[in-house]
């Protein structure tokens, strides 16, 4: 098993909380497109030729706005590269501005079978302090064209802890969303990134975040209100109705290798991480060299076993305590149990046939626990 991250970076405004890496100079985008199609060639012997690819996920950025016959072009380079599973997951990410009808036929047409729609809100107010290139009307109406399209593994991204919006416009829009035909719901508190808009606003004072406490209900309306609708919170940020767990993600958490295509993408082989030069036109030049567009880092078994503990606590499912008796020495066990009864003790997690499992509160300091349990 297998992945494909292709990053796209390109956008045609930037939104006030984003730090991703992404362009708004869109005059470039064949150049870049042509050398990722290089990198894929220099790169063939990344995954082992025996991988069969169960997912391709088109992220960025917004992938949307480039022509769907680039999106064809790097999905026909991977298969021609790898086997691709029979029902190989294929996501790409889009702006709801982006996502006519007619695009959309086009793109489920070329196989992409399932849709992560960049929806953030469905409030006016709220999209245009983001700056976001679209409003409400075209949010709901990108998840209705996708559906007509024939798309019907449709995700939506929401965001919530926004200034300025209360617990009941929250509750308000998750009801509207979730009438919706989605499938998948990825949710996210609104955080502040330094080299932001939104860091500068905040750091000037012109905007204040709201308390952990008014995080904390909107996290738990979300909980509830997605349950009333048949969707299983299974990872942090992540809420799916059965049977439609995103494969990329889920792959992510479960240290499955992919490989990264892009500038600024990130791969993972398993025992080492690499990353590529955040700049379109570093990444253009590079390439077109054969070298020194990506940097690895090889990892160690106390890394390893981190990444595994902050992964494993972010999912339903949680931590397999066998496992962690088979990497911790007779005194790291002793710490380690002796912590988890103190988070179980707490109301923060529970103990499952053996798993290690937060609660939705243990979810809301999963970055905390996660640093105790380190090795």
């Amino acid at each position: 098993m297998a992945g494909v991250y292709f990053h796209i970076p390109f956008c045609r405004q930037a939104c006030t909380y984003c730090d991703f890496h992404f362009s708004v100079n869109l005059s470039n985008i064949s150049e870049v497109i042509e050398a990722m199609q290089s990198e894929i060639h220099q790169r063939n012997k990344y995954l082992p030729e025996s991988s069969n690819i169960e997912s391709i996920y088109f992220g960025g950025g917004t992938p949307s706005i480039v022509d769907v016959k680039h999106i064809e072009g790097l999905i026909e380079s991977i298969s021609k590269q790898y086997s691709l599973a029979d029902r190989c997951e294929i996501t790409l990410e889009g702006n709801p501005d982006d996502l006519t009808l007619a695009k959309l036929k086009e793109l489920s047409s070329i196989g992409i079978n399932r849709l992560s729609i960049g929806m953030q809100s469905i409030d006016n107010i709220t999209l245009n302090f983001m700056n976001r290139s679209h409003d409400a009307s075209q949010s709901i109406q990108s998840v209705r064209n996708a559906f007509d399209a024939g798309i019907n593994n449709i995700s939506v991204d929401l965001i919530y802890g926004v200034p300025d919006r209360s617990t009941s416009q929250w509750e308000s829009e998750l009801k509207e969303v979730l009438k919706l035909p989605v499938t998948h719901l990825s949710a996210y508190s609104l955080t502040v990134e330094d080299k932001t808009v939104l860091g500068k606003m905040v750091k000037e004072k012109t905007v204040v975040m709201p308390e952990d406490e008014f995080i904390s209900k909107q996290f738990h309306i979300l909980n509830t209100l997605a349950s009333e609708y048949g969707f299983e919170h299974y990872e942090i940020s992540n809420l799916a109705k059965p049977g439609y767990h995103s494969v990329h993600n889920s792959n992510y958490w479960n240290a499955i290798p992919y490989i990264g295509i892009g500038p600024g993408a990130h791969s993972f082989d398993g025992s080492s991480r690499s990353w590529n030069v955040k700049s379109n036109k570093a990444y253009t030049q590079k390439v077109s060299k054969g070298s020194g567009f990506n940097t690895t880092e090889y990892l160690t078994k106390d890394q390893i076993f981190n990444e595994y503990i902050m992964t494993h606590l972010r999912i339903a499912h949680g931590v397999d305590l066998e496992f962690v008796k088979t990497i911790l020495n007779e005194n790291e066990l002793r710490k380690f149990n002796n912590i988890i009864d103190e988070v179980v003790i707490a109301g923060y997690a529970s103990i499952q046939e053996n798993y290690f499992k937060l609660s939705i509160d243990g979810w809301l300091i999963c970055d905390t626990i996660s640093v105790k349990l380190f090795k």
